[in-house]
């Protein structure tokens, strides 16, 4: 018995201590395998490459085989003898015929050129979802570490809060304090406990959003790692916004309407195109006279080789008239071109407003945080002294629990620095990936 039990301790605390914190690289490493829009953009993806070989294959002739039986009655010429059949008669066809398209305006050509650049503006895109994914997870993480720290303090001014009581009841024991001090510090107690309850609920409700974003089930073991935030970071400050991925998604965007601009230009040339088939066949109309003075259709085999033909064609096509669907065509394809062009423009003046604005956010974040500091050192000397003031009398509780609020204010503001440094240059790395 006492094994068994040793053995389950074991087991016990084997798991407990094999329980992995989540870091923020896993959290994303877990959203990037399971976001459903990251999976429908990489069918998106499939699909575009399947286009791209498509368009490989069009340069290929055609070739399709026909066969055929059938049964005639009535006048008609038969094919094969060029004589009137006035009965039933039944015939065979079989041929292969092929089509190759020597020249349409380069019109494939173009075509797969610009399959390449849909294929290669889907991989941009895909590649910025999964970039926007690492950002929304990496703001998520860094919120709930936010209110992890705030907790803390909550829970340190909540555990001051509980010793000046403890202290207050054993003053009003020696007759040195009244029963409204302690009123008056079991008010700041109820206060105190309320805003940890609401620090544990922020907690649960941005853990639930970041379980959420990496779509982990609720029943698999959730524990993010609480240090993250204090960890050193290299910050970054030189990026060139030419370098994102948004603006090579544009510039083949904007390649891609102009091949369809040639595409629609190729409308207006000739098209040229060779067309080549062989074929045979059999007719009950054409006869033979058998050893018996019979005449009786000649044998399958003997009419297949008897009935065989061959034809080669160049076929040359020369637009006149279309009703002016080339010519609306090429007028579209040059407005989508101009569109283009500005979504290109706009590309650029947005990525380029963007990196200028997280530059200075992130020196705005790392000089608030410098502040902060200083202001929380200034915060803890004060309180030290004010709570040697209180110890001896000189304060009463209502200033003593001011000084403890000013601490505080400077505790959440220097964790609000922290994060916000912290995330600045978390978007600045996830940008110059």
């Amino acid at each position: 018995m006492k094994k068994l039990l040793l053995i389950f301790h074991l087991i016990i605390c084997s798991s407990v201590f094999s329980q992995e914190n989540w870091t923020l690289e896993k959290c994303i490493e877990q959203a990037l395998k399971n976001n459903l829009n990251i999976k429908e953009s990489q069918l998106d993806v499939d699909l575009s490459k399947s286009s791209l070989k498509k368009t490989t294959f069009d340069y290929l002739p055609t070739l399709n085989a026909n066969a055929s039986h059938g049964y005639n009655w009535g006048q008609r010429i038969d094919p094969f003898t060029n004589t009137f059949a006035t009965e039933q008669v039944r015939s065979n066809n079989f041929y292969l015929s092929s089509s190759l398209t020597l020249f349409s305006g380069l019109q494939n050509y173009h075509t797969k050129q610009q399959a390449q650049s849909d294929y290669k503006a889907e991989q941009h895109n895909i590649k910025i979802q999964q970039r926007n994914l690492k950002i929304d997870v990496t703001a998520a993480y860094l919120q709930v570490v936010l209110n992890q720290e705030v907790l803390k303090t909550y829970q340190e001014q909540l555990k001051l809060t509980e010793q000046q009581k403890e202290r207050t009841k054993q003053l009003i024991k020696a007759n040195r304090k009244t029963k409204s001090d302690l009123l008056e510090i079991e008010a700041q107690l109820s206060l105190d406990e309320l805003n940890a309850t609401k620090a544990t609920n922020d907690i649960k409700t941005t853990t639930l959003m970041l379980r959420q974003l990496i779509n982990l089930s609720k029943d698999a073991d959730f524990k993010i790692k609480q240090t993250e935030i204090d960890q050193p970071i290299e910050q970054l400050t030189e990026l060139d916004y030419t370098s994102l991925i948004e603006t090579e998604q544009a510039k083949e965007r904007l390649n891609s309407s102009f091949k369809s601009l040639q595409i629609a230009k190729g409308g207006i040339y000739p098209r040229l195109s060779l067309n080549a088939s062989i074929g045979s066949g059999f007719s009950g109309n054409n006869k033979e006279l058998n050893t018996n003075g019979e005449f009786v259709p000649k044998r399958f085999g003997n009419q297949l080789d008897e009935n065989l033909y061959q034809s080669v064609t160049l076929s040359l096509s020369i637009p006149i008239l279309d009703r002016h669907q080339t010519t609306f065509n090429i007028q579209r394809a040059k407005i989508e071109v101009e569109k283009a062009k500005i979504n290109q423009e706009r590309t650029d003046q947005d990525l380029q407003n963007k990196i200028e604005q997280l530059k200075i956010d992130i020196d705005n974040a790392k000089s608030e945080l410098s502040s902060s500091e200083k202001a929380l050192k200034s915060a803890q000397l004060f309180s030290e002294n004010a709570k040697l003031k209180f110890k001896n009398g000189v304060i009463n509780f209502t200033d003593f629990n001011e000084t403890n609020t000013k601490l505080f204010v400077a505790q959440s503001n220097l964790i609000q620095a922290k994060f916000q440094y912290h995330f600045k240059n978390k978007l600045m790395e996830i940008y110059s990936e």
